[in-house]
């Protein structure tokens, strides 16, 4: 696994308590989106360069704004899987969906405060036309259920189901050697 500092260029080393929701929104606020998915990129790239990966496949995974940008890693790159639990930028790139090759899985809550349910539902109805592309609303489940960090979003149900349908994914479309 490796993780890029998206935020290197704003604040590098920026470290928030989790339940700094005004503080992030700040910093996603000042990011910016197609810089960092070139930065999330250049990761990957990386990634499939280190011994313990060359010759195996790679993938993205994102939460929020990360989700987000593992779409356009999907559509703009080629990883072998990408994972994207509520991105709130995925409903307004759409069109994106016809770059991605790689099996991919979305995760949304269907109770979320900041995607409104006719995008998500315009999500839903997109992948149901992409044989690459799998989409889970997990109903009365809001924005971030699966950050067990923060007492605000946690939903432990959800997240747990999400999880299970994220580890199978994995297992099928990125199997452990």
């Amino acid at each position: 696994m490796l993780a890029p500092d998206l935020y290197w260029r704003t604040q590098p080393g920026l470290a928030l308590p989790s339940d700094d929701l005004k503080g992030g929104m700040a910093a996603s606020q000042q990011l910016d989106v197609e810089r960092a998915t070139q930065d999330a990129i250049s990761t990957l790239a990386v990634l499939r360069e280190l011994p313990e990966v060359v010759g195996a496949r790679a993938g993205v995974l994102g939460f929020c704004l990360g989700g987000t940008i593992a779409w356009q890693v999907a559509a703009q790159a080629e990883p072998d899987v990408a994972v994207c639990y509520y991105g709130s930028g995925i409903p307004g790139s759409l069109d994106a969906a016809t770059q991605i090759a790689c099996p991919t899985l979305l995760h949304f809550g269907g109770s979320d405060r900041f995607i409104a349910r006719e995008r998500v539902d315009g999500v839903v109805a997109m992948a149901a036309v992409h044989d690459a592309i799998e989409c889970h609303v997990h109903e009365g489940a809001g924005h971030a259920f699966d950050n067990s960090f923060s007492p605000m979003f946690s939903q432990p149900e959800p997240a747990a189901r999400a999880w299970e349908q994220t580890s199978a994914f994995l297992a099928r479309e990125l199997p452990v050697a």
